[in-house]
């Protein structure tokens, strides 16, 4: 079974690596593997259900890893969740779920805007690839990311 659904993902231009398991694919030049959830989630249950996998939301660390995330999604119509927020420690100051500070940002024009306060978690733009900030209750398919063999 597992060779035909490598052999389907390759068929798909997916990535496909057994140690990564099955749905996920493999980054580039990473010890990561991603996972593209296509069902929406609001940002909370979205984290929940990656950590459920044993992974994490996606964070992006540089361009290489923003145009491989952006791949994953760039035939989608709906953007998707990435793990960045500013809940925990205050309207402007964004962070990794994973705890890690941003060095390198994708913003869209005018963003973030904050949305009147409510809007405290960030998604991809699946016309573009630029983040923008959104209302976490809002309902986004969404992007896991773990370690190569977990």
């Amino acid at each position: 079974m597992m060779k035909l659904y490598a052999a389907l993902m390759l068929l798909l231009g997916i990535a496909y690596s057994q140690d990564c398991g099955p749905g996920w694919v493999k980054g580039p030049n990473t010890n990561f593997c991603y996972y593209f959830a296509q069902t929406a989630k609001s940002y909370n249950d979205a984290f929940e259900a990656c950590y459920d996998m044993s992974g994490i939301m996606t964070h992006v660390l540089d361009q290489e890893e923003q145009d491989f995330t952006y791949g994953l999604i760039k035939t989608q119509t709906k953007d998707v969740w990435l793990g960045l927020t500013d809940m925990d420690d205050g309207e402007g100051t964004w962070r990794w779920n994973a705890f890690i500070c941003i060095e390198d940002t994708y913003w869209d024009a005018g963003q973030p805007s904050y949305g009147n306060g409510g809007s405290e978690c960030a998604v991809m733009k699946a016309n573009s690839g630029l983040w923008d900030d959104r209302n976490c209750e809002e309902m986004y398919p969404y992007i896991c990311k773990k370690k190569l063999g977990n």
